[in-house]
């Protein structure tokens, strides 16, 4: 079992005006970089905990 990563639209939403707000006050690059590592660390997030919780398949 993979675990992935699913945005709300309203997680998206305020990603978006994350963006926005970063590109006003500094540039496209530097809210680029900032969402994309919200992003993936999301994404890490859902690696590790897929990672740490496999079910135990011998119950004892």
């Amino acid at each position: 079992m993979s675990l992935s990563v699913v945005f709300t639209p309203e997680a998206e939403d305020q990603l978006v005006e994350l963006y926005r707000y970063i590109v006003a006050v500094k540039s496209a690059e530097v809210a680029a970089r900032y969402t994309d590592a919200i992003i993936d660390f999301c994404q890490e997030l859902a690696f590790v905990l897929d990672f740490t919780f496999q079910p135990q398949l011998d119950a004892a």
